[in-house]
C-alpha cells in the first residue's frame, strides 16, 4: 500500500528557521499469516505472524531506507546504496470477546480485543557511518560498529540490553445495525497500544529522542459504513485516522505523523458450502 503524509512546517533545529517539509509517498509491503478459532459465539482466538517492510521517502528527495546490496559486497556506499531497514516482524496471540446485541442501544454489538505481540530485537542494523552520526549517539556510540570507517556501511545494535520486545494492543469495536433488513451497518473501531510498531526504526539520537526505541502509533480510529447488496457482494465507505507518538522522527518533535484516509471497499464473498455439496 502507498500512503502520503501531510506537509509539516518545522524548524530545522531548535530556534532555527521554519521549513516546509512535504514527504513523498511511503510504500509498505505487509505479509500476514494467521489462523482463527471460534470457541463459541462470544470468544474467538487469533494467532499469527506479521511482517511489514517500508520503503520510506522523506523531504521529497527520493532517498529510501530499503537495505539494497551496497558496493563492495555491502561494505561501501554508492549512488544506489541504501541501508537502515525499517520493518517489523512479530508473532501475536489475541482474544476477542463479542457481546450479545444490546436492545437498549438499537441492538448494538460490542467486541473487545486484547493482543500480545512478541518481536525479536535487531542487533545488526545497517547504518552509514559518519562523524555526525557518532556525535549524535552520545553514550550509545559504542553500539555502532564501523570496521570500514566513515562513509561506509556499519552495524548498529539498537538495544543490547534485551533480546525481545513484548507489547500489547487493545481494541474496542461498536457494530450498529442501521437497517438490518437492507443490510446497512455502521462500525467504529478504536485501537491503541503497539500500533505501527517497528523492530528497527533507526537512530533517532540526532533528533533529541531516545536511541533505539521503536516508534509507533498511539491511536488508530476506523469508521465504516457498509451496505450488503447480495450474499456475494458488500460495498463499504471507510474513514481512518491515525496519530503517531511524537518521537522526533521523521519530523522534529513535537511534530508527529497524522494520517487520514477515505476508502471505498468492495468485498466479494464466495460460499463454497453452496458450490460443493
Amino acid at each position: 500500500m502507498n500512503q502520503p503524509l501531510e506537509c509539516v512546517l518545522q524548524g530545522a533545529a531548535p530556534g532555527g528557521p521554519a521549513a516546509r517539509i512535504c514527504p513523498s509517498d511511503s510504500r509498505d509491503i505487509i505479509l500476514q499469516y494467521h489462523g482463527t478459532y471460534t470457541f463459541d459465539r462470544y470468544w474467538t482466538m487469533d494467532v499469527g505472524d506479521s511482517f511489514r517492510h517500508r520503503i520510506w521517502t522523506n523531504g521529497g528527495n527520493g532517498v529510501s531506507t530499503v537495505p539494497y546490496l551496497c558496493n563492495n559486497n555491502g561494505q561501501s556506499t554508492g549512488a544506489n546504496c541504501t541501508v537502515s531497514s525499517t520493518e517489523h516482524h512479530y508473532g501475536y496471540l489475541g482474544f476477542t470477546y463479542t457481546t450479545k446485541p444490546w436492545k437498549d442501544l438499537w441492538n448494538s454489538v460490542f467486541a473487545l480485543t486484547m493482543t500480545a505481540d512478541h518481536q525479536n530485537v535487531d542487533h545488526h542494523v545497517g547504518m552509514v557511518c559518519s562523524a555526525a552520526l557518532r556525535a549524535s549517539l552520545g553514550a550509545a556510540v559504542n553500539q555502532l560498529s564501523c570496521p570500514n570507517g566513515n562513509g561506509n556501511v556499519g552495524y548498529y545494535d539498537e538495544n543490547p540490553a534485551t533480546s525481545a520486545y513484548w507489547e500489547s494492543t487493545q481494541g474496542i469495536t461498536w457494530v450498529l445495525p442501521l437497517d438490518p433488513r437492507h443490510g446497512v451497518t455502521f462500525t467504529t473501531n478504536e485501537r491503541w497500544g503497539a500500533l505501527n510498531f517497528y523492530e528497527n526504526p533507526g537512530i533517532f539520537g540526532a533528533f533529541g529522542t531516545t536511541v533505539g526505541v521503536p516508534y509507533r502509533w498511539n491511536s488508530a480510529l476506523a469508521m465504516v459504513l457498509s451496505k450488503r447488496f447480495s450474499p456475494g457482494f458488500t460495498l463499504a465507505l471507510r474513514h481512518q485516522d491515525y496519530h503517531s507518538v511524537p518521537q522526533g522522527t521523521p519530523f522534529v518533535a513535537p511534530n508527529a505523523i497524522h494520517v487520514g484516509s477515505w476508502d471505498v471497499i468492495g468485498t466479494f464473498h464466495i460460499d463454497t458450502n453452496n458450490m460443493f455439496k
